[in-house]
């Protein structure tokens, strides 16, 4: 059963990126959203197992993310990555399953 990551972010090409390299690896299934309101109105939030914070948030937003899913969501992880190429993303979403 695959791990399913949403990545929510306002930078579109970064967040194709991440999305890419997400969907690449068979352990993991990606979905991208610009704000975590879009997850839940869209009833994706059910399957995600892990947040990656991404490009475009501002530290308001990402915090008021955090507190929401620590409060709402507590199964869900949450992790930001703002870049550095695909082994470190690899690295930083196992590290946050382990």
């Amino acid at each position: 059963m695959p791990i399913h990551i949403a990545v929510i972010g306002k930078h579109q090409e970064i967040k194709a990126v991440l999305m890419r390299l997400i969907n690449q690896n068979e352990a993991f299934t990606g979905t991208a959203a610009d704000t975590f309101d879009e997850l839940v109105d869209d009833n994706r939030i059910d399957q995600v197992n892990l947040v990656l914070l991404s490009a475009g948030l501002t530290a308001e937003e990402e915090l008021k993310i955090k507190e929401r899913i620590l409060s709402e969501y507590p199964h869900i992880k949450v992790i930001p990555h703002y870049g550095g190429g695909s082994g470190l993303l690899m690295n930083e979403i196992n590290e946050a399953l382990s």
